[in-house]
């Protein structure tokens, strides 16, 4: 069979686009099915009256990869700014570059050379993981903030192997990145997909936006959501629909504010919040602080929900907003004691009720059932997205090569 086999991609979110992209590049001809009449999925760069604000990702993180994608559409992109760098976790009423305490640290320093050499055990969640290998102190004030503001999900439940197992196998060498940490295309990660779509019709990919498909004879991608995928597969794979199905999904709600620069407020990447801090936000991302030049004022990103606060999903706009200003409030007050914290010039909220795909055994049991196992090695059908054990745009990104490559065997 020749290198020119035709492949069907499913969806034009991020990851269809670029898992086409990596098809294209290994030389397949290939057909992109979405049924929105737009590309990009969640991930869009708004234009507003007082500068960028994003609805998802704002940033992606720097790679080989990542910018060889970037030169090859002819994406001008920018690294995060040196403020970027400066990151919080919101601990005893204040916001900490260090959440540890002097003998909490040591212990910490104390356990961390042993980590490498304890990987977790099967069907350990990431609180055992972690109390295990690292102690209680960095269990609540590193690893549960983080997660939640990176997964958004409950570390009770996380799965220790589908988040941290990748850090206890050998990984190929990869070529260096001229860049570390966040980079993002000039203007917004909404310049990304439209870009993407320009570059691959370029090279003869057809898109067929607005319509809906059922999965085709021969190979085929599925870059879909979580759900969108148990049902394309419902059909013709009942069995791996199933095991999908069990899947939770997670709501989350994204707040977006614009404040005066000479307002108090705090600069750098974010804050993530400790639970048990009487704050119901997950974390909020400083915005201009990590790419300046995108307006003239402060702008601030808090996101809500997950998987140990679905409630929040049913609070109205004004109820969230008084939350979410509640909750601003008690991150500022010690930092700017005395100071009136104002109300914001501009507000702009999205909702997801399924966002993400709650990273958990019951994941790692459905990634790992037999049949859907089969559906790439058996039937030439591959998943890709943030259900399949990599969240980031950089792992989804690489992903994508990988089902490129193993096409590619397959036509030899």
């Amino acid at each position: 069979m020749g290198v020119d086999r035709k492949v069907t991609v499913i969806g034009a979110g991020f990851s269809g686009l670029v898992a086409a992209y990596s098809l294209v590049e290994a030389g397949f001809s290939v057909e992109v099915f979405e049924r929105d009449e737009r590309v990009g999925g969640m991930i869009q760069t708004l234009a507003t009256p007082l500068g960028l604000i994003e609805t998802a990702a704002n940033g992606i993180l720097a790679s080989a990869a990542v910018e060889n994608l970037f030169n090859r559409i002819g994406l001008p992109f920018e690294p995060a700014g040196s403020a970027g760098k400066r990151r919080y976790i919101f601990r005893d009423g204040k916001p900490r570059r260090w959440p540890l305490g002097i003998l909490e640290t040591l212990g910490f320093v104390a356990r961390l050379p042993f980590a490498r050499r304890k990987p977790p055990r099967e069907n350990e969640t990431v609180r055992e993981w972690t109390i295990r290998v690292l102690g209680q102190a960095a269990y609540r004030f590193l690893v549960t903030p983080a997660l939640q503001g990176i997964y958004a999900g409950n570390p009770q439940e996380l799965s220790a192997e589908l988040l941290f197992g990748r850090f206890f196998v050998r990984a190929p060498k990869r070529a260096p990145s001229r860049y570390r940490g966040t980079i993002a295309p000039i203007g917004g990660m909404g310049r990304l997909a439209p870009k993407l779509r320009e570059y691959l019709g370029a090279k003869g990919v057809v898109f067929h936006l607005g319509e809906k498909v059922s999965l085709p004879v021969g190979p085929a991608v599925v870059a879909t959501s979580l759900p969108a995928a148990v049902e394309l597969l419902a059909a013709s794979f009942p069995e791996a629909s199933q095991a999908l199905a069990k899947v939770e999904m997670l709501p989350l709600i994204s707040l977006s504010f614009a404040y005066p620069k000479q307002s108090p407020h705090l600069s750098g990447f974010g804050c993530l919040f400790a639970r048990g801090e009487n704050i119901r936000s997950l974390g909020v991302l400083f915005e201009e602080s990590v790419f300046p030049g995108r307006s003239e004022f402060h702008l601030e990103r808090w996101i809500l929900g997950g998987a140990t606060d679905p409630e929040v999903f049913k609070f109205t706009e004004s109820e969230l907003l008084e939350q979410v200003l509640s909750d601003r409030a008690k991150l500022l007050a010690k930092r700017f004691p005395g100071e009136r914290i104002s109300n914001p010039l501009f507000h702009h909220l999205s909702r997801w009720e399924k966002a993400l795909p709650h990273c958990t055994l019951s994941l790692k049991g459905a990634l790992e059932h037999p049949r859907v196992r089969e559906l790439a090695t058996d039937k030439s059908v591959y998943l890709l997205g943030n259900f399949t054990g990599k969240l980031g745009l950089s792992g989804i990104l690489e992903n994508a090569a990988k089902i490129a490559t193993a096409l590619s065997e397959e036509n030899k």
